[in-house]
Formats: C-alpha cells, sequence, structure tokens
C-alpha cells in the first residue's frame, strides 16, 4: 500500500511539472508578443504561478482521498482505489483558467497585428506564433474538459485513461512550440547540405517548417 501512495504521488508530481512547464513555454511565446508591456508580462507569470499552486493543492487533498483506499492488486499486478477523489476536475479546471487567458490575449495580440501580418518581413514569426497559440488552446482545453467528463461520470477505472492523453498531448505540442521557435531563431532558412556518397540522403539542418 505504501508503496502504491508513493508512486502515485510521485507520478502525479512528475505530471503537475510536465504540465507547468508547457504552459510556462507556451507563456514565453505570448510573452514574446507582449515583450513592451511589463504590466502584461508580470501578470502572465504571476498568474502561470498563482494557477499551479492552487492545482498543487487541489492535487494533494485529492491524492490524500484517493490514497484512504489504494492497494496493490496482485491479480492484475497493479494499483487501484474503490475513492474517488471529488477535487479531481479542479486539477484540470484551474490550469485551463489560465490557458484561456492566454487564448484571448493572443488572439487581441492577432487583431491588433493583422496588418503586420500581411505587409511585415517579420510574418513568418508572428503567424507561427499565433497559429501554435490557436492550436494548443484548442486541443488542450478539449482534452482538458473530456478529462473532466471522465472524472465526473465514468467509472474509476477509467481514471487514468485520461490523464495520459493529456500529458502526451501537451508534450507534444510544448515540443512543438519549441522546434517552431527553435526554427524562426535560427533564420526561419532550411539548409541542404548533400553528402560526398552521392545516394546518401541530403542532411537537413534547421527547425521543422510547418
Amino acid at each position: 500500500m505504501f508503496s502504491c501512495q508513493v508512486y502515485t504521488f510521485v507520478n502525479s508530481l512528475v505530471e503537475l511539472l510536465t504540465f507547468f512547464l508547457a504552459n510556462w513555454l507556451f507563456t514565453l511565446r505570448l510573452v514574446a508578443l507582449y515583450k513592451r508591456k511589463r504590466a502584461i508580462v508580470w501578470f502572465l507569470y504571476s498568474f502561470l504561478i498563482t494557477s499551479y499552486l492552487v492545482t498543487a493543492a487541489f492535487m494533494v487533498v485529492a491524492l490524500y482521498t484517493f490514497g484512504l483506499s489504494i492497494h496493490y492488486s496482485h491479480i492484475f499486478h497493479a494499483c487501484g482505489s474503490t475513492t474517488r477523489a471529488t477535487l479531481m476536475p479542479a486539477i484540470f479546471l484551474a490550469p485551463a483558467a489560465f490557458e484561456v487567458t492566454l487564448f484571448f490575449l493572443t488572439g487581441y495580440r492577432a487583431w491588433q497585428d493583422a496588418k503586420l501580418i500581411s505587409s511585415s518581413s517579420h510574418a513568418p514569426f508572428l503567424i507561427i506564433l499565433y497559429r501554435d497559440g490557436i492550436i494548443c488552446f484548442f486541443v488542450m482545453f478539449a482534452v482538458r474538459l473530456w478529462n473532466v467528463w471522465i472524472y465526473a461520470t465514468q467509472p474509476l477505472t477509467a481514471a487514468y485513461l485520461g490523464i495520459y492523453v493529456l500529458w502526451t498531448t501537451m508534450t507534444l505540442l510544448s515540443t512543438r512550440v519549441y522546434l517552431n521557435l527553435v526554427y524562426l531563431a535560427r533564420g526561419g532558412t532550411e539548409d541542404t547540405d548533400v553528402s560526398v556518397h552521392p545516394f546518401d540522403p541530403p542532411t537537413r539542418r534547421g527547425g521543422i517548417k510547418m
């Protein structure tokens, strides 16, 4: 039982840290758009930290409730619990409030930069930032709502189904944002070197071109 409690706590802590780092990266993307407005930048960082401190508090309470009946099944060789933590949906909704804020601030900035996007040499940079922001928001928000639905309506056997999908989704989306930012930072160009052997494939340098 103790080993199951330790595993559940450590696993949840790593997940929460991953989610925080992903949203921190999405925040840096938006900070790049609002870099001249220090009030908004400080608001974003403060909101990010506050939302995840609240989420961490919800998680500790939920894990305590969840751990009251946690046990190891020698039949299935897995840890399980018969207690439903009522605060689990709040763990998904608290960061969602921050992500909604990111989305609307991104949309407002995109509206301000509409003319710049169509006429400036910085258009590729802005397009990728806005496109990634919109894609990340809708995908993550949908998966978060799916998790809330699972914990609210589905049996406990499905409890871990949505959380690992969310973990994977946020990892992939944050990696996409990072690679695109690296691609743009390197000039947004793609160089091709052909090796000495004529049948070797070309070596591509630079970020992903989306």
